[in-house]
């Protein structure tokens, strides 16, 4: 049996960013296949949506509909033409250009389960953007995120490591400035701030997985993936 991406091969050339078939196939076993149960027949959103490849991930899944965000507008020009290749129902799939932020406080968007994979270092603003999820009503939020090692955390305090960025990078933060200062949270910093809102924390076991080199930031404890429920 294929993996995922090796099935849908167009999504390792609309970006540059971690195409990586080793990569992009066991990410896909921790973000869509072990939480196929708070994906199918659900409303999701799915934050900094990039080229589409976890919209229509979700939606192979048995999504109802995806609402993806993404702010870089030539990713969402990959992410229509691919799903048009792919012959996507348009009804069951539409694409936001705009600041995450920006979108989110316009108007209120509801969904059921809410995609956040690889946005949650790329701001400093992380309580704030736990608020906007949360007023979206999702019952589940899957996390996939840059993270404070445990090493790096010995007393287990709520830590969020600032770093600057360069905007210029298609993978990273966006904004006015060359740079931007982001914040990679600690394990009990994304607890912390997602519990004011009711949301318990789980977390993928990327144990199984370790050893290739595409995985190095997992392997190293400098990536994880979470389930927030509520």
């Amino acid at each position: 049996m294929r993996d995922f991406f090796e099935s849908f091969p167009s999504f390792l050339a609309t970006s540059k960013t971690g195409a990586s078939a080793v990569r992009l196939n066991s990410r896909y076993r921790a973000i869509i296949e072990s939480n196929s149960e708070v994906i199918r027949g659900r409303k999701i959103l799915d934050i900094a949506s990039h080229d589409g490849r976890w919209s229509f991930a979700a939606l192979h899944a048995g999504c109802s509909h995806v609402r993806g965000v993404e702010a870089r507008p030539h990713l969402v020009q990959n992410a229509h033409t691919t799903f048009s290749a792919l012959d996507v129902a348009k009804e069951r799939f539409d694409f936001v250009t705009g600041d995450v932020f920006e979108v989110m406080k316009r108007g209120t968007i509801k969904a059921e389960t809410v995609l956040l994979l690889g946005f949650f270092y790329h701001t400093d603003r992380h309580s704030e953007l736990a608020d906007l999820l949360a007023a979206t009503g999702a019952s589940h939020i899957i996390l996939d995120t840059n993270i404070v090692p445990a090493a790096e955390n010995l007393r287990k305090l709520p830590l969020i490591k600032l770093f600057q960025e360069p905007t210029g990078v298609e993978a990273n933060a966006i904004g006015p400035d060359a740079m931007a200062v982001v914040g990679h949270p600690s394990r009990e910093a994304i607890d912390l701030i997602n519990s004011r809102h009711g949301f318990s924390m789980s977390e993928f076991d990327w144990a199984p997985s370790r050893g290739p080199r595409e995985l190095q930031d997992y392997n190293e404890d400098r990536r994880s993936t979470f389930v927030l429920s509520r």
